[in-house]
């Protein structure tokens, strides 16, 4: 938030942002295997930090009403999906900076854009009340995802399991989806948000509070 802010001093984290993709990319450059190359672009932490960072302006572009934006929806989703797969079919043809997240900047910009303020079937599908659901305990499966898959390798490996058959990975796909998702809404509706509506609480009473002794010292 601090880059999109009107902060003064926003070119002290742009220089520090700068320097250090600068020398990673150097560092990259020379030598480095591809292995090390695919962890530091894709996992580690650039091609997250843009992603992150053009979703941050893209709010701030969407916090005000703009009507306008309803009127080109359809092409905006319609472009969007098409550049996501252009860019899924292209990945392994990209140059190595582009094999994180980078790629699907574009499409992802414009087909949440025509998101935000849609209209058609395909915005009338996303709001149905179970997709709804789904879409809040989206950071509850990005947390628990990556948990259950490991532990289910592990146990995988112990017991020599082995997975033989497109039926077979398909129905093991499957299951452990519906085992995350589960996990995943448990953990939204039973901890994230009862703990999200506590620390509001909070907050709101610290606030009061502050106000009352604000107006006690100052009639």
């Amino acid at each position: 938030m601090f880059f999109a802010s009107g902060n003064r001093r926003r070119w002290v984290p742009v220089s520090v942002v700068t320097v250090y993709a600068l020398g990673l990319g150097l560092f990259l450059w020379h030598g480095q295997s591809d292995y090390t190359r695919l962890y530091l672009v894709s996992w580690f932490a650039p091609s997250r930090f843009v992603e992150f960072l053009v979703g941050v302006l893209l709010a701030v572009f969407l916090a005000p009403s703009r009507p306008k934006l309803a009127d080109v929806s359809g092409p905006a989703q319609a472009a969007g999906i098409a550049l996501i797969i252009i860019a899924a079919m292209c990945r392994p043809y990209a140059a190595w900076p582009l094999a994180g997240g980078i790629l699907y900047v574009p499409g992802s910009v414009l087909l949440v854009l025509g998101l935000a303020h849609g209209r058609g079937s395909f915005v009338a599908h996303l709001s149905r009340p179970w997709l709804n659901r789904l879409g809040t305990a989206t950071f509850s499966f990005y947390l628990v995802h990556m948990p259950v898959l490991r532990a289910l390798k592990g146990v995988c490996l112990h017991v020599g399991w082995e997975i033989r058959s497109w039926p077979a990975s398909w129905a093991v796909v499957i299951a452990v989806l519906a085992v995350v998702q589960t996990a995943a809404l448990l953990i939204c509706y039973w901890y994230e948000i009862p703990l999200q509506k506590r620390l509001r609480g909070l907050l709101a009473e610290r606030r009061e509070a502050v106000r009352g002794v604000t107006s006690a010292t100052f009639p």
